[in-house]
């Protein structure tokens, strides 16, 4: 009878070690996820940011060449018709500042 109880016993302690240890491998699967997740949405953070940088560079850049090109076509640049449209900017003010050489009043290199 002894003897069978210590049998016993020995299994409840091998059941015992057993479930601890998967315990403890759970646990350290679970904290690898969310240690990749807290990574993964950290890059995705700065992917949109400077997605996000690159775009308005891009747009600001586009926004010159496109004023540039009005005022060589004599036309009111992209910026002042935003302006006049939000009402910011009277559309009998003057519509350039940029003098071009040969321009009265012009600025001498």
């Amino acid at each position: 009878a002894v003897f069978g109880l210590a049998l016993m016993g020995l299994g409840l302690i091998l059941n015992i070690a057993t479930k601890v240890s998967m315990e403890h491998s759970k646990w350290l699967v679970f904290l690898s996820c969310e240690e990749h997740k807290q990574t993964a949405i950290s890059e995705k953070v700065l992917r949109c940011q400077a997605e996000f940088k690159h775009e308005t560079l891009h747009s600001k850049f586009k926004r010159k060449i496109n004023d540039a090109a009005a005022h060589c076509i004599g036309s009111e640049p992209a910026s002042e018709v935003v302006a006049m449209e939000e009402g910011k900017r009277d559309r009998t003010a003057p519509q350039c500042s940029v003098m071009l050489p040969g321009e009265p009043n012009a600025e001498k290199p």
